[in-house]
């Protein structure tokens, strides 16, 4: 018991989790509540404004296989310290001195979207995976559970601030500079490459060793891929178009749901609670999703995602005045079908892959997954535009969840070169 409570390895989940809390909260939540108000204050033009927050998400997600390289010829230590180094210097520049359009195309969207590229899903799934392997599932769970308490406290706490407090839209931007102290001295103090570095193992050393790879149905691979090696293997590429299936249906929900709602003549605060219910039931989802990963095979927690991600569209086809209630229902599966499946896919490229490709496996699978989700609310609107109803958009979310089902039968376990010779 002794060498489990001296291990280092939880008090990095809360270090890696404090990274992604701020950087994701004050970088994309917060932009998004300031940027509203610099929109209905003028100073960017509603063209602009659309332009600026596009640019932030296809850098955040669009450059990851680039944030992968660093993190392995560099370290996490240091994707943290860029990743909120750029937010701090993107907030000041803001705070300061733009005044032109470019000036917020380069600060708010490429400038704030690097940053939390380099500070969020990359440098944290690369620490987790390095620091656990039996208990890699949960540990990765906890950590992402940080960006949903990152949308909950974030948007209502800048508004406060904007709304209650008095303080300008360049005021508040110097807070968020100020606030991104916080992450860098975390980083530099705490954040830890690999358990060797301060005489340790993964886990903490107690309990059983992690299994052998014998069979397709293993856990977790004793063997060290190349990325050149997994890139040839199939079940890669299952992978990355099941991380598409994950992330197209949340793009769609993010950013389409309250318009959706509103469709159906709901009141703009019933409309948002479904956003709330979504955002409250993903913590228990993606904590179940990560106790599950560490017991069974990879492609069960996956496929119930994506069976949770099917139901909740079905019911959305029956939301009526007279039926409200089952937007929360679908909003509650929608949660569960993006929490097991987001897990699920974060955590099983490192299980069949190793800990020396993953950084640059996830990077691949981050890239191709936020550039092929990011046309989901332009498809949605244009549905809308077409048909007058967001029928059509749920009904492709449900045939994408299929597709991503059928898919799944498929995951299991490659065999390692030398095995397959």
């Amino acid at each position: 018991m002794g060498t489990q409570a001296k291990f280092y390895g939880w008090k990095l989940v809360l270090v890696v989790w404090l990274q992604y809390f701020l950087n994701m909260g004050l970088g994309l939540y917060g932009s998004s509540v300031i940027g509203s108000v610099m929109l209905s204050e003028g100073a960017m033009t509603r063209n602009i404004h659309g332009i600026t927050f596009t640019l932030l998400v296809l850098f955040m997600g669009g450059i990851a296989i680039f944030v992968s390289l660093v993190v392995s010829k560099m370290g996490v230590k240091i994707s943290f310290v860029i990743g909120s180094s750029l937010i701090m210097l993107s907030s000041l520049f803001l705070a300061f001195v733009a005044s032109q359009p470019w000036h917020y195309l380069v600060a708010l969207g490429i400038g704030m979207g690097s940053g939390i590229a380099f500070g969020s899903v990359v440098a944290l799934a690369t620490t987790i995976s390095r620091w656990f392997t039996r208990m890699r599932g949960r540990a990765m769970a906890i950590a992402l559970t940080a960006s949903s308490f990152a949308g909950l406290i974030f948007a209502p706490a800048i508004n406060f601030l904007i709304q209650s407090v008095g303080l300008t839209w360049r005021q508040t931007w110097f807070i968020v500079a100020c606030a991104m102290v916080i992450p860098i001295a975390a980083a530099l103090l705490f954040v830890k490459e690999f358990p060797a570095d301060i005489g340790q193992v993964p886990d903490g050393g107690e309990g059983k060793a992690p299994e052998k790879n014998r069979s397709s149905d293993a856990l977790r691979t004793s063997y060290d891929w190349t990325p050149g090696q997994a890139y040839k293997t199939g079940v890669f590429w299952i992978i990355v178009i099941a991380s598409c299936i994950t992330q197209y249906p949340f793009a769609f929900f993010s950013t389409q749901w309250i318009p959706a709602m509103r469709s159906f003549n709901f009141d703009p605060q019933y409309a948002a609670l479904g956003v709330s219910v979504f955002t409250i039931m993903s913590f228990p989802a993606r904590l179940a999703a990560g106790a599950l990963l560490d017991k069974i095979r990879p492609k069960f927690v996956f496929i119930a995602g994506f069976v949770c991600t099917v139901i909740a569209y079905i019911l959305a086809l029956a939301i009526s005045p007279q039926t409200f209630f089952l937007a929360y229902a679908s909003a509650t599966f929608a949660a569960f079908g993006f929490g097991f499946s987001y897990v699920s896919y974060q955590t099983v490229t490192v299980q069949f892959y190793g800990i020396k490709a993953y950084p640059r496996l996830n990077g691949i699978v981050l890239t191709i997954a936020s550039v092929v989700s990011a046309p989901a609310s332009l498809v949605a609107s244009s549905l809308f535009g077409s048909f007058g109803s967001f029928t059509p958009a749920f009904v492709l979310n449900i045939f994408i969840g299929a597709i991503g089902i059928a898919l799944l039968f498929f995951l299991r376990m490659p065999k390692p070169p030398a095995a397959s010779a």
